[in-house]
């Protein structure tokens, strides 16, 4: 009898354990959408009552019915972004691009391992960048410009190892541009014009040989350098560095 019964069980704690797991990203959204303000079109379309918010505006899901991309960009969100989205542990995709969200990026964001594009530029955040959320070796494209973002950039941008895209522009950033952004070997562009940036830039840039469009211009940098620039293979350097040649 206990044999038979075995098979069972183990379908029926299968089923439980998947509706736990499906509904636990209905919950981060919902949790996630207490600090948003969402426009009406979009908080009623975002049920409680559904199953999975694969059919909400703005979501994907995976084949497991699981977020992987959530894309509320220029929908007129407002509010703050709290941390809970570091429940949808699935989420590959985020963009929160041209809208009006304030308040500072939540460092449990660090908690995504498996996000790959972040696009949060044009809107009011302000705070510091979270040393945690460069933290992740999957990233391959950050937007975080045209914010209100202060403090200094993480030594931690080193360990995106697969970064290609790192724009930062139009914030108030300060310090140095970190030496550890020579492991970025595949960054093509970094912008990071018009903040508040000082110091050297670092000799490790000439490690990255892919690099295409840099651009660090309308900041404090000094001219001093003791690399040659020409030694990358850059096809397009921006108003501002011709300062840096060699």
């Amino acid at each position: 009898m206990k044999l038979v019964l075995w098979p069972w069980f183990l379908l029926f704690f299968a089923l439980v354990t998947s509706s736990w797991s499906l509904s636990s990203d209905v919950q981060a959204l919902l949790a996630l959408s207490r600090n948003l303000t969402l426009p009406s079109s979009i908080s009623s379309n975002w049920s409680a009552s559904d199953a999975t918010p694969c059919t909400w505006y703005g979501v994907t899901c995976n084949g497991m019915n699981r977020v992987i991309i959530l894309d509320l960009s220029s929908s007129g969100v407002s509010g703050s972004l709290g941390p809970e989205i570091c429940r949808l542990k699935y989420l590959q995709t985020l963009n929160l691009s041209y809208n009006n969200i304030s308040g500072n990026i939540p460092a449990s964001m660090g908690n995504l391992k498996r996000l790959s594009w972040l696009s949060l530029y044009i809107n009011s955040l302000s705070g510091t960048i979270p040393e945690e959320l460069f933290k992740n070796q999957f990233l391959e494209q950050v937007y975080l410009h045209s914010n209100q973002l202060s403090g200094s950039i993480p030594f931690s941008v080193g360990e995106m190892t697969s970064l290609k895209s790192l724009w930062l522009h139009e914030n108030m950033l300060s310090g140095v541009l970190p030496a550890s952004i020579g492991n970025c070997t595949k960054l093509g562009g970094a912008l990071s014009l018009n903040n508040q940036l000082s110091g050297s830039l670092p000799e490790t840039l000439s490690k990255i040989k892919g690099l295409r469009i840099f651009d660090a211009s309308y900041n404090s940098f000094t001219r001093r350098n003791h690399f040659q620039f020409r030694k990358l293979q850059v096809g397009k350097f921006l108003r501002g560095i011709q300062l840096y040649k060699g």
